[in-house]
C-alpha cells in the first residue's frame, strides 16, 4: 500500500450520498511508522497524524518519541501538532502519555513545551443502504 501511494502521490476519496462526489487528494507521500524516515519527517514536520487504531498507539509512540528527540537536537522550534485520528476518548491524550515515558531525561520538558497535542473524536457512522 505504501509503495503505491508514494508511486501515485495521490488517492481518491468517494463521498457518498444523494450526489456521490469523487475528490482527488494530491501530494501525498507516506513512510513506515517504524522507520528512520518517519523519525527524520517528524523532525521536520508540521503536522502529525495517526490512523492506526488505539492498540497500535503505544506500538508507534517510540518512533514519535525518537523524531521529537531529533526535533529538539535539531534547534527545531516551529510549532508541531500531534493528532491521533482514533475511534477512542482521548486518544492523543492516551498517545502523549506513551511518548512521554520514552522521551530521554531532558526532553519531556522541551515536548510539552514545543509539541501539541490535540484530541480528536473521530466516530464511522455508517447509513443504512437500501438493498438491491
Amino acid at each position: 500500500l505504501l509503495d503505491a501511494l508514494n508511486s501515485r502521490k495521490s488517492y481518491t476519496v468517494r463521498i457518498v450520498g444523494d450526489n456521490t462526489q469523487v475528490d482527488t487528494v494530491s501530494n501525498v507521500s507516506a513512510v513506515h511508522s517504524g522507520s528512520q524516515d518517519a523519525v527524520a519527517l517528524i523532525a521536520v514536520a508540521d503536522l502529525v497524524t495517526t490512523a492506526v487504531g488505539p492498540q497500535i498507539l503505544e506500538k508507534i509512540a517510540g518512533t514519535i518519541a525518537q523524531g521529537l528527540v531529533k526535533r529538539h537536537e535539531d534547534g527545531n522550534i516551529r510549532p508541531l501538532n500531534i493528532i491521533a485520528c482514533e475511534n477512542m476518548v482521548r486518544g492523543t491524550s492516551q498517545l502523549k502519555q506513551h511518548v512521554l515515558k520514552l522521551l530521554p531525561e531532558g526532553h519531556q520538558e522541551w515536548v510539552v513545551e514545543h509539541v501539541g497535542f490535540v484530541d480528536s473524536a473521530v466516530d464511522r457512522i455508517v447509513p443504512p443502504s437500501e438493498a438491491g
